[in-house]
């Protein structure tokens, strides 16, 4: 078998130890670096749809609360006509009045 030459050992020696050091590079550095971004990129979308949800649930409270304010105004608006007795007859007779008044007027 033919014996190779020192300067092909060399070259072969220094593309080993080139090979070493970028099998080390990726195990101690790209790898994690890889990981860590598909970690945080994982976090990131967890983060946009938690806030679509929340958003989404504020906007179902404000259409909520505007509602029970209209309720409130209309619940406040027929308290207003409630006629005030303390027995049906006293009432009853209140808006016969108030039916009397509207009949003449």
């Amino acid at each position: 078998m033919k014996r190779i030459s020192k300067r092909f050992r060399q070259w072969l020696l220094g593309l080993a130890l080139i090979l070493t050091v970028l099998l080390i590079w990726w195990v101690y550095d790209y790898d994690p670096q890889l990981s860590q971004l598909t970690f945080s990129r994982d976090a990131l979308l967890q983060d946009r749809e938690r806030h679509e949800m929340l958003r989404n649930r504020l906007q179902r409270f404000s259409a909520d609360d505007k509602k029970q304010q209209l309720q409130n105004k209309q619940l406040e608006f027929l308290n207003t006509r409630i006629v005030p007795g303390k027995s049906i007859e006293e009432v009853n007779a209140q808006v016969l009045e108030i039916y009397e008044q509207l009949a003449k007027g």
